[in-house]
């Protein structure tokens, strides 16, 4: 990527200080910065402070003591794997509520063997697991490991993750961590962003422990027919999943209503069910929330209920737990149902 492409959105920000619009060159490296995040990218320009016109990087006025100096990158390095399809969900269920601010982000749990991912914004969550691509298989040091709470900046598209996700080369992230600093490179660039203080809520409480229920439905069909319901919807966003029988076998009709505006909306897609809860034959759902759940692989996609006002639960790979296949919990989607009056 270029470098007016890597360090634009942070130079061209509406800063009160003049010289966060300026980049720093120093030693063949070029620095960016809104003081909570710092992007560094290698560069041939001689050492100075340089302001962006137009595609041009031209000299600045400013003082380059001015500038505020870039932390160390430092911390044990652990290299990962940028898994897009869980990065963009992770992105689309962190919370942009300011009073919520410990849930405007996503929590990097750092453990022996790898990175969980997870982000919740109250009404949904979702977690993942990141496996260490290391040839060293040796155990994360203990002093490495922890709970790293990495924000945006007010809008998810200035999360590191999300800058990362633009370039379209690059899926091997180095991960590194010296309180209160976070550092994520690809090899192109490197983010350092400034840590989140508090405690991330235990979102382990919300993902149910077992599936009463499981059925199936294919990706696409379902994300297509969820996009038609939308203008549909009411001012909850809400669509019914009913669970009936159609005329080729087992379907699931999506049914959205606007009193407002008299509007009604009704299709069905196939289903299959692995196992029924008789007293539950429908859940409502905010569509908005279902469609980010289902930034999922293609194929099918699995959910998981136990009534109507429970946990539901939505991933793509099954696992044998208690005698019978589950929804596999360290890749797993759960969302709020709403209660249907």
């Amino acid at each position: 990527m270029k470098d007016v492409q890597i360090h634009g959105p942070l130079v061209k920000k509406k800063n009160l200080l003049p010289v966060l619009n300026t980049v720093l060159v120093k030693d063949g490296e070029m620095v960016s910065t809104d003081l909570d995040r710092y992007v560094r990218t290698q560069t041939d320009l001689p050492n100075g402070l340089y302001r962006l016109v137009g595609t041009d990087w031209v000299k600045s006025p400013i003082s380059q003591d001015e500038f505020p100096p870039p932390p160390p990158v430092s911390g044990t390095g652990v290299k990962l794997e940028l898994d897009r399809i869980t990065a963009k969900r992770l992105l689309a269920c962190m919370s942009t509520d300011e009073t919520r601010y410990i849930l405007n982000s996503i929590l990097f749990r750092v453990h022996a063997e790898g990175v969980t991912l997870t982000s919740t914004d109250g009404r949904r969550a979702t977690t993942c697991e990141w496996p260490r691509m290391d040839t060293d298989k040796r155990p994360i040091p203990k002093k490495a490991q922890g709970d790293y709470v990495v924000p945006h900046q007010g809008n998810p598209n200035t999360h590191p993750l999300a800058m990362l996700l633009k370039d379209k080369q690059r899926d091997t992230l180095t991960m590194q961590t010296e309180v209160p600093y976070m550092h994520l490179s690809n090899g192109e660039q490197t983010i350092s962003v400034k840590l989140t203080d508090g405690t991330y809520p235990n979102y382990k409480q919300v993902i149910p422990v077992d599936d009463e229920g499981l059925f199936y439905v294919e990706r696409d069909e379902m994300i297509e027919a969820l996009k038609e319901a939308l203008p549909y919807t009411n001012d909850d966003f809400t669509v019914q999943l009913h669970m009936e029988k159609g005329n080729d076998g087992n379907v699931l009709r999506i049914h959205a209503e606007n009193v407002d505006e008299a509007l009604v909306f009704d299709r069905c897609v196939s289903v299959e069910h692995v196992r029924r809860v008789k007293k539950v034959d429908r859940l409502a759902l905010d569509v908005r929330y279902l469609l980010d759940t289902f930034i999922q692989e293609e194929g099918l996609v699995y959910f998981g209920y136990t009534d109507a006002l429970a946990p539901v639960d939505v991933g793509t790979h099954l696992v044998s737990r208690n005698k019978r296949d589950q929804i596999d919990r360290t890749d797993i989607t759960v969302q709020m149902p709403m209660r249907i009056t």
